[in-house]
C-alpha cells in the first residue's frame, strides 16, 4: 500500500523541520517547504497527498498559496496550521477548499488525525475533478 505523502509548508525552520521529523517517523513520506512558491514547485514535481499550509510567509500569502494548490491539484487535501488565526481567514480558507483550519504549534495527535481524514476524505465532492479516474 502506497505511503501518503505529506507536504508541510512553512517559513519557520524550528516548526517546520520537527514536525517533518516526527511525521516520517509515523511512515509518512514527508517533504518541507520554506514558502508557498517552493511548495508549489515541489507539487508540480511530485504532488502530495495531504498539504499542511501555514498562512503567514514572507514568500506568498498563505492564503494565495491554498487558491493555487487548490486550482493545480483539486484532489490534494489541504490543511490550514498557523499561529495567525482569524475567523475571516478560516472561512476564505474554507472558501477556497482547506480541509480545517488548525492552530499551531497544533497536537501532533490531532494534526495525524486531520491527516487521516484528509486521506479518508479524498477528492472533495464539490471539485472540479470529482470524477473516479480511468482504471487504464
Amino acid at each position: 500500500m502506497k505511503r501518503t505523502s505529506v507536504l508541510v509548508v512553512d517559513d519557520q525552520d524550528d516548526f517546520r523541520d520537527p514536525l517533518v521529523k516526527r511525521l516520517h517517523k509515523r511512515n509518512f513520506t514527508v517533504r518541507g517547504a520554506q514558502g508557498g512558491r517552493t511548495a508549489l514547485k515541489m507539487m508540480a514535481e511530485d504532488p502530495a497527498d495531504v498539504v499542511l499550509l501555514d498562512l503567514g510567509m514572507p514568500d506568498m500569502d498563505g492564503l494565495r498559496a491554498l487558491q493555487m494548490l487548490k486550482q493545480r491539484h483539486p484532489a490534494t487535501q489541504v490543511i490550514v496550521l498557523t499561529g495567525h488565526a482569524s475567523l475571516e481567514s478560516a472561512q476564505t480558507a474554507q472558501l477556497l477548499g482547506a480541509l480545517d483550519y488548525l492552530m499551531k504549534p497544533g497536537n501532533l495527535d490531532e494534526i495525524l488525525s486531520k491527516i487521516n481524514e484528509a486521506v479518508r476524505t479524498g477528492v472533495r465532492s464539490d471539485s472540479p475533478q470529482s470524477d473516479p479516474p480511468s482504471p487504464h
